[in-house]
């Protein structure tokens, strides 16, 4: 799943109707923050919030195409070393070779 970021806090706020609108829960989302050219402390908090929900339901977060300014948030509000540099990936392309990374890694679900 692709979560486009320009950025809408309440996405943090909204993430489980996103989710089930879904259908299917995934088991890899990717932020995609291309649009984004400035990340304050309410958008950061958010970001935090989103990863936090994720990570409670086992769902893999990859950040994509970040700008300089929002980076450097993440760097020094210490978002990037809990997500992992192997998370943060530039361009798209990067970040869905990673996610095919990730799922190829999952052990195969027994019906």
């Amino acid at each position: 799943m692709i979560l486009e970021c320009s950025f809408r806090p309440k996405l943090a706020d909204n993430l489980e109707a996103v989710l089930k609108r879904a259908g299917q829960e995934p088991s890899v989302v990717i932020l995609k923050m291309q649009k984004l050219r400035a990340l304050d402390a309410r958008g950061m908090t958010a970001i935090e919030r989103i990863y936090e929900q994720l990570q409670k339901r086992a769902i893999h977060l990859i950040v994509s195409d970040p700008h300089t300014q929002p980076l450097l948030t993440m760097q020094i509000n210490g978002f990037i070393d809990k997500l992992g540099e192997e998370n943060l990936c530039a361009p798209l392309e990067a970040a869905l070779d990673r996610a095919r990374q990730i799922l190829a890694q999952k052990p195969a679900i027994k019906g």
